[in-house]
């Protein structure tokens, strides 16, 4: 059996629709009145110097500060372990005064003692009181 295939219909609509037109497209539109004048470009291109020019002022403004960032952070770096080695210091000085302190305390005890002892006769048995 023979095999039959599906007849197209070709249209004049159906064949104009398949056409590409290029006439609306701007790419090909170069040299014709809708073409921007050449004024425009350079009013273009000096807008966009002056953008230009503004991002890198602003660059420059970001640099500038984050040179400013990074002294506060070194600054603040040499703070932080300035005042931990001054706090180490200080500690290990109140705990040599604390040391001394109570050394003393000890030596005075000791000698109060001994004066004590030195001014109290000592304990005679009681017969010879009397």
């Amino acid at each position: 059996m023979a095999r039959k295939t599906p007849a197209t219909v070709t249209t004049a609509a159906n064949a104009e629709d398949n056409v590409l037109r290029f006439d609306d497209a701007p790419e090909f539109n170069v040299g014709y009145e809708e073409e921007a004048p050449m004024e425009d470009m350079d009013t273009q291109v000096r807008e966009a110097q002056h953008r230009l020019a503004a991002l890198r002022a602003q660059q420059e403004e970001v640099e500038r500060q984050k040179l400013i960032l990074e002294n506060l952070r070194q600054k603040q770096d040499r703070f932080v372990s300035g005042k931990k080695e001054i706090t180490e210091k200080l500690d290990r000085g109140l705990r040599s005064i604390s040391d001394d302190l109570e050394e003393a305390r000890r030596r005075v005890l000791r000698l109060n003692r001994r004066k004590w002892l030195k001014l109290v006769p000592p304990c005679l048995p009681p017969r010879m009181i009397s």
